[in-house]
């Protein structure tokens, strides 16, 4: 993944996430940083307005940081129109520029937002899974492994918590049924 790939944070601490992360960029733990530019819904959504301001400001090289940084969120906020006009400088922002969106509903997210960023679970959604998938009768083991499996789509664990599955034992029996397979 590129280096300047924007972050998304997901999860009920997603926002404090975010933000650590922001000062994390800039070595600053102020929001009064002038390389840092904070997208908040004005009313009920991020509008079009802010994300025009955002790519303006975006345009000139950070002050006393190196790099500037754009902290959008909750990105459920974001209009449509707000989140086709970011697009653009998601996938094309210049080196100096990063990108860290958050939110708590990654389905609420526009999809096209969504698939340009990294996603990030907090910790405390990453233990949440993980307790509800031992309350399935889950072992440490497959716990960790279905974890490492899904990465950072967690709600695809979803279907595990339902009937519960022996994950290793599945996958096993799937890389031996590809082994035999002829790729020819």
């Amino acid at each position: 993944m590129a280096r300047n790939t924007p972050l998304l944070f997901l999860g009920t601490a997603a926002s404090q996430a975010a933000e650590e992360a922001a000062r994390g960029l800039l070595g600053s733990g102020s929001r009064e940083d002038p390389d840092l530019l904070i997208l908040s819904p004005e009313g009920r959504t991020i509008g079009i307005g802010a994300v025009r301001r955002a790519i303006a400001w975006s345009r000139y090289a950070p002050v006393r940081a190196p790099v500037k940084v754009v902290l959008v969120g909750p990105a459920e906020k974001l209009s449509p129109e707000a989140a086709s006009a970011l697009l653009k400088s998601l996938e094309e922002s210049p080196p100096y520029l990063r990108f860290v969106l958050f939110g708590r509903d990654r389905d609420a997210i526009i999809p096209t937002v969504r698939s340009r960023c990294r996603t990030v679970w907090t910790a405390e959604e990453r233990d949440s899974w993980a307790e509800a998938l031992r309350g399935n009768g889950y072992s440490e083991e497959e716990v960790g492994f279905l974890l490492e499996l899904v990465a950072d789509r967690l709600p695809e664990l979803g279907p595990f918590l339902g009937e519960r599955r022996r994950p290793l034992e599945e996958w096993e029996e799937a890389v031996a049924e590809m082994s035999t397979l002829s790729w020819e």
